[in-house]
């Protein structure tokens, strides 16, 4: 199941998730650092607005900061970037093992772009495993446009439409597209 950000992540400073371009804030929060003066919430801000454009050293530098329980979601997104098999199949096997959605479905998406084959083996048991389903009365593996399992469907059709295959056009039905 995942999970929500925590309620550092929540606020939105010009230099947070969300910023235009969080590589302008870098030398406003080096001088920050320099002067003792960032709060763990504003490291965190910083580390999540990093991860959001796919970097994932300063993030990791960043978390080795914080508190293990503010590291740890940090720590899970950039691997959730480097190498998005491994934590999938970690997050498959342990379906208690908490995630956050943006992390989860970036991730995903990484993962559909980069191996197409891979999500969808990983596709059913993913979507099962992380209560991603609509009700029994969806077929397996199905999703609609309001399915909480249509855009992880949508980033696999996409990684599929990528690499010029056909298949694409199931997982784009299954998240509700019109193409």
């Amino acid at each position: 199941m995942a999970r929500p950000a925590t309620r550092c992540a929540a606020r939105s400073p010009s230099c947070g998730v969300g910023a235009p371009n969080p590589a302008q804030c870098g030398p406003a929060f080096a001088w920050l650092r320099a002067a003792g003066l960032p709060s763990p919430c504003a490291v965190e801000r910083r580390a999540r607005a990093l991860l959001a454009t796919g970097n994932t050293g300063e993030p990791r530098q960043l978390a080795a900061e914080l508190p293990v329980e503010q590291a740890a979601p940090l720590l899970q997104w950039a691997a959730l970037i480097e190498q998005p098999a491994r934590p999938f199949d970690a997050l498959i096997a342990n379906p208690a093992q908490p995630a956050e959605a943006a992390a989860l479905l970036d991730g995903w998406s990484r993962l559909a772009r980069k191996d197409p084959d891979g999500a969808i083996a990983r596709y059913d048991a993913l979507t099962a495993a992380r209560g991603l389903r609509d009700p029994p009365a969806t077929a397996p593996g199905a999703a609609s446009a309001t399915s909480p399992a249509a855009p992880y469907a949508a980033a696999l059709g996409l990684g599929l439409a990528l690499s010029r295959r056909p298949d694409a056009e199931r997982y784009f039905a299954m998240a509700g597209s019109p193409c």
